[in-house]
């Protein structure tokens, strides 16, 4: 009797134990799934985050892009030619919003900066000779114009913002090599650096430089 007991509760324990076992094992199965399904779910995270981190770069860089257009006016390039021509002192000249007398050489410079103007009143700001003092002031006005449209662009390659290949085609051949030699010209005047994000961009796109 006794080892019909004994017999009895070794089987029992042995079921026990081999329930046990397969519990285990189960709860090994269901581990290694869920740490499963969170890699995957991991991964779709990561994917969405980057998907969406590109789309962003992509609509910064077309505001950017939209933003620089508005502020080129179809004169500006012509005018940032002219005064990236100019020598320090008049360039300083132009700075400071003065009368400047022109050499010959920058004439016809001149008269394209101020191509898109009235011809009745283009003498009260070039005379064919000289910069009048709304002359300077609007030269520089144009001028400023462009280079902060070119520092945007510029700013959202740097920092990572913007799509820099959307930016690189959108501009491309657009932002003059002739910033560098104005920027140039302003730090020496300001006694300061500026135009960073511009210098750096200019410096890393030749393909945006002029011919």
């Amino acid at each position: 009797m006794r080892k019909t007991i004994l017999d009895h509760m070794v089987a029992f324990s042995a079921v026990v134990s081999a329930l046990g076992i397969v519990f285990a094992g189960w709860q090994v199965v269901l581990i290694s799934r869920q740490i499963s399904d969170a890699a995957d779910q991991s991964a779709l995270i990561k994917d969405s985050v980057e998907r969406n981190f590109d789309q962003s770069r992509r609509a910064t860089a077309y505001r950017a892009l939209l933003d620089w257009s508005h502020d080129q006016p179809v004169s500006a390039a012509k005018c940032v030619e002219l005064v990236a021509a100019m020598d320090q002192t008049t360039f300083n000249a132009l700075i400071d919003r003065a009368q400047i007398e022109l050499p010959t050489i920058l004439h016809e410079k001149a008269q394209r900066c101020f191509s898109d103007m009235d011809i009745d009143l283009l003498p009260k700001f070039f005379d064919g000779e000289r910069l009048t003092r709304r002359g300077s002031s609007l030269v520089a006005e144009r001028v400023r114009n462009a280079l902060n449209a070119d520092e945007h662009v510029a700013r959202a390659v740097k920092y990572e913002l913007g799509n820099k290949e959307m930016i690189d085609e959108g501009i491309k051949n657009a932002i003059k090599a002739e910033d560098s030699k104005i920027i140039e010209m302003l730090d020496a005047k300001l006694e300061r650096k500026s135009y960073s994000p511009l210098t750096d961009y200019l410096k890393s796109a030749p393909a945006t430089k002029s011919q």
